[in-house]
């Protein structure tokens, strides 16, 4: 099962981080408590099918470039990736990246994201042939994101045609969020959506 091409743009513009800014500086009722619990940096991933794909892939990273996680070999699409550790320079404070809108009862919480970070990159021989993702055909796209501490945001808007709902609960470390975009409605949580698979495609340059 392939993804779209499209399907890649839309991966890029929904983990950039400039559209979480966006999306989470017009929130009209919203609020962020912390404290210290701790995330998973692991993902687990099976691919449907995974061994068709063998003699194409022979390892993966997570990001486009391939540099957010370790590198593992693919193992007929049954593998496991672990995050690296974010450094404190990486960190962006709350009121950088556009929460000034929003109630936070602690101003010192930093997050990190990064563009590439739905994005598995396939490998073979080291070149890079094509790329993973975890969504389904309705839009779902899984995107891991990064907290200094325990954090808890969440509101709705609207703005235009489009109702706007933020329902995330997040740890300190690393999260996954989900995202989705219909015609009318827009989603962040950190709830996953059912009927979310592992797809591969190639040809990405």
């Amino acid at each position: 099962m392939k993804l779209r091409p499209t399907r890649i743009r839309v991966f890029e513009m929904k983990i950039n981080h400039s559209v979480c800014v966006v999306f989470c500086a017009t929130v009209c009722a919203g609020f962020i408590a912390c404290n210290n619990s701790i995330g998973d940096n692991t993902i687990k991933v099976v691919i449907p099918n995974g061994s068709q794909y063998s003699e194409q892939i022979d390892s993966v990273s997570l990001g486009l470039r391939g540099t957010m996680s370790n590198r593992v070999f693919y193992n007929n699409g049954n593998f496991n990736l672990n995050l690296k550790s974010v450094s404190e320079e990486s960190l962006e404070s709350s009121d950088k990246i556009g929460l000034k809108n929003t109630i936070i009862s602690d101003p010192l919480a930093r997050l990190y994201s990064d563009k590439y970070l739905s994005l598995i990159s396939a490998f073979k021989n080291g070149k890079l042939v094509g790329v993973i993702a975890l969504g389904n055909q309705e839009g779902w796209f899984m995107t891991p994101i990064y907290l200094d501490r325990k954090c808890k945001i969440s509101g709705s808007f609207k703005e235009g045609r489009y109702t706007s709902v933020i329902n995330l609960s997040l740890l300190k470390g690393w999260n996954k969020t989900y995202s989705i975009e219909t015609e009318d409605y827009k989603e962040w949580t950190t709830v996953p959506p059912k009927g979310l698979e592992w797809r591969v495609q190639f040809d990405v340059n």
